[in-house]
């Protein structure tokens, strides 16, 4: 069944769910709104409407594509989430009673899509119920610090659904600005600036690691599906993705100060950002 333009809904439901959907390229078009489709069909049991943010300029936009328009694409999926949002805004009124799901195109193929449909149908709806956040939480071995602000845990941002009365309190902004941390110009080996402070040396080892597979005190296990390691060549590609990392994870920090409890999709509980 086609997501493209209908919007289906039972009846008496309660949940209003809009979509936000950041994209670059067409690649994973298809099996990115397919999952959606089909997760919606198990937990929601309506076909959603879906505005879609097309990040990458030289793309062409089909005309059967409704409710499709081109980012900036200045900080990724963030700056297409906030497009995608105001968009939304100008073309419906958003409940307090309503959910926002925010997705991008890797969420059904970086890392599959079994993980979505774990949880028993029950439970989603519960969570829904009781206005928690929905997205899936990863953790570090222990704490890192961002500024003064300490974080082990995060949602992921290729795929989570925020209460409407949470937009008043999140962005999709980084806390610290690259060059706080960065000297994009010239490649440093380092990565990272010495003096730097914004963030814990322990931050700094986990993501150097999750990048580049830098195994110094062998600090955090798991590494990033197309790590590499640091050159002239990908310098300047890997500062916009670690960039990415910060502001995922900023996010999650501004979750965890207004203390809303997430249903976790990856231990299938409630739980919430430490």
């Amino acid at each position: 069944m086609s997501i493209l333009n209908f919007f289906i809904k039972p009846k008496n439901f309660k949940y209003n769910i809009h979509c936000i959907f950041v994209r670059y390229g067409s690649a994973n078009n298809n099996i990115s709104t397919e999952t959606i489709n089909k997760w919606f069909q198990k937990y929601i049991g309506y076909t959603p409407s879906i505005i879609r943010i097309e990040n990458k300029k030289n793309e062409l936009i089909s005309i059967q594509e409704n409710n499709t328009y081109y980012g900036s694409n200045k900080s990724r999926e963030f700056s297409g989430y906030t497009e995608g949002l105001e968009i939304l805004k100008s073309k419906k009124k958003i409940s307090k009673d309503d959910y926002i799901l925010f997705f991008n195109d890797t969420f059904a193929t970086n890392y599959g899509s079994d993980y979505l449909f774990q949880a028993e149908k029950r439970n989603i709806i519960g969570a829904l119920k009781k206005r928690h956040i929905i997205g899936y939480i990863d953790r570090y071995p222990a704490s890192i610090r961002i500024k003064e602000m300490f974080l082990r845990s995060w949602i992921r941002t290729s795929f989570f659904l925020l209460p409407a009365e949470t937009l008043q309190f999140i962005n999709f902004k980084c806390m610290i600005k690259k060059n706080e941390i960065f000297d994009q110009e010239n490649f440093n080996p380092n990565f990272f600036h010495k003096k730097s402070e914004v963030i814990c040396t322990r931050y700094k080892q986990y993501l150097k690691n999750w990048l580049f597979g830098d195994d110094t005190n062998n600090s955090l296990p798991e590494k990033w599906h197309t790590f590499a390691p640091l050159g002239p060549s990908n310098f300047k590609g890997m500062i916009d993705k670690c960039f990415s990392i910060l502001t995922e994870h900023s996010l999650s920090l501004r979750i965890k100060l207004i203390n809303k409890k997430v249903y976790d999709l990856n231990e299938n509980k409630t739980s919430k950002i430490n």
